[in-house]
């Protein structure tokens, strides 16, 4: 999953280079969704992540109602 990620630096404007590899990869065109991921940023193409997230629907509600039904021992 983590395969596609790089170290990258901020050039002098606070932007960042994406490499060729990488708007492959990501399958990037024109529009893009950006998430942050703790000290990580996602690159989606928005084509990808609004069929990921179509495909993924069903399961984040059922994680998202089991959340707070687990009980949890410390």
């Amino acid at each position: 999953f983590m395969s596609g990620a790089t170290n990258v630096e901020l050039d002098k404007q606070g932007r960042i280079n994406i490499t060729s590899p990488l708007v492959s990869y990501a399958n990037l065109k024109k529009e893009c969704v950006i998430i942050g991921v703790g000290d990580r940023l996602e690159i989606w193409s928005l084509e990808e992540f609004n069929n990921f997230f179509e495909s993924a629907k069903d399961n984040m509600s059922d994680i998202a109602e089991n959340l707070f039904n687990e009980s949890v021992s410390i």
